[in-house]
């Protein structure tokens, strides 16, 4: 099955982080995922592809716009996503020139379009801007695609 990933950039503690990477090399193996679709963010996206990589699973990256590269403060980050980037199968950019709102918002959209089904890292609130993790669930939702939460905070892992 083809399973995209949306999720927090910040997973919080290195507990939660193990948590995530547990659940989801679970749930990977459990829906049988035979290609990933990742916009390489740092958190969930990146955690989600060293997961396929790891079992020689392929993964599309899906990358929001031109100078994506800006958008990660942290080195380890920018690092871990040039290993992820010249990994993946395939990549799709689109056609924005900046990173911004409107640009993460549609390469999630992308992800959930080219879906069997969603893996959603997410505490269950509210998106704080545009093309957030609520956004991308909500817009799966609407499309019928499964969903699977993987809930950080409560630690509880359910189909919605």
């Amino acid at each position: 099955m083809k399973v995209g990933i949306t999720g927090h950039q910040d997973l919080g503690s290195q507990a939660t982080v193990d948590w995530v990477a547990r659940v989801i090399s679970h749930a990977v193996k459990q829906y049988n995922v035979t290609e990933g679709l990742t916009c390489l963010a740092a958190g969930a996206d990146q955690l989600y592809a060293e997961i396929l990589k790891g079992q020689n699973i392929p993964y599309i990256a899906v990358i929001a716009s031109d100078n994506y590269e800006k958008t990660f403060k942290v080195k380890s980050h920018y690092e871990n996503y040039l290993v992820l980037i010249a990994h993946a199968q395939q990549t799709i950019k689109l056609k924005f020139s900046q990173p911004g709102e409107t640009a993460f918002f549609e390469a999630g959209k992308e992800v959930v379009n080219l879906s069997a089904a969603i893996f959603a890292v997410w505490n269950g609130k509210n998106a704080k801007g545009l093309g957030g993790t609520a956004d991308i669930v909500q817009y799966a939702l609407d499309r019928n695609k499964k969903v699977v939460h993987f809930n950080p905070v409560s630690r509880v892992v359910m189909e919605i």
